[in-house]
């Protein structure tokens, strides 16, 4: 019986190694598999902001945003009202927004806000003409740059936000004329990134479930092999 036990150790516990290194490699690439998942997933929809900004900026009528300058009078204006039913009506197809606005800078370098879109609020936190006073500062940026800028996440007094911000030009002149901000929450992002993630953790969970099991066979199998031993002798 002895003999027998001895011949086949080198077969059994040599295999449990092996298969239980497999194991801790598999998760280990599962590990980083995750993390390269939430890199590419975050990059993705930061790229996927900034070009759903670039189009709608390109879409405003340039001649409305040369006529308007953040005055109370012009809320009434034609001009201003097109725009922000153009600015409504995109903000309702993107339902992962939580708003979007519309940026222009005097000529002491304050920026302020002339429209205002918030979706997660459903009215309006700022006003016509408000100053930004805690605008970030990629943002600000794209009014020197005339390019497109993704901030973020960063927070303010209204939650944690990330911005993509593209700037409306002048077609004749290429003069900044306003930025187009688009905003989305931390939250909604996480949201994102854990579905994006989900197939790739699920994965990991049940290899790390796997290991657990074996590891438990394993000890188990020991202690009945010592207490059989045991009663043998």
């Amino acid at each position: 019986m002895h003999a027998d036990q001895a011949k086949r150790e080198p077969v059994v516990w040599p295999f449990a190694r092996v298969w239980t290194s497999a194991l801790l490699l598999i998760l280990l690439f599962s590990s980083l598999n995750v993390g390269w998942v939430l890199d590419d997933a975050a990059s993705s929809r930061r790229a996927d902001l900034a070009s759903d900004a670039s189009r709608v900026a390109f879409s405003l009528r340039k001649s409305f945003l040369m006529s308007l300058d953040g005055t109370p009078a012009e809320r009434d204006r034609p001009e201003f009202g097109q725009i922000h039913r153009q600015l409504t009506s995109v903000a309702r197809i993107y339902s992962h927004w939580g708003g979007c606005y519309l940026l222009k800078r005097r000529p002491d370098g304050t920026v302020y806000f002339l429209d205002n879109i918030d979706l997660m609020n459903g009215r309006a936190i700022v006003q016509h003409g408000q100053p930004y006073l805690d605008c970030p500062p990629e943002v600000a940026a794209v009014f020197d740059t005339g390019r497109a800028a993704v901030a973020g996440p960063y927070r303010n007094a209204f939650g944690s936000w990330i911005t993509a911000a593209s700037p409306v030009l002048d077609p004749v002149s290429g003069q900044v004329l306003a930025v187009f901000g688009v905003d989305i929450s931390r939250r909604e992002m996480q949201r994102h990134l854990l579905r994006a993630s989900l197939c790739s953790v699920s994965f990991t969970v049940a290899i790390a479930a796997v290991l657990v099991f074996w590891r438990w066979r394993s000890r188990a199998r020991s202690r009945r092999g010592e207490a059989l031993g045991r009663l043998e002798v």
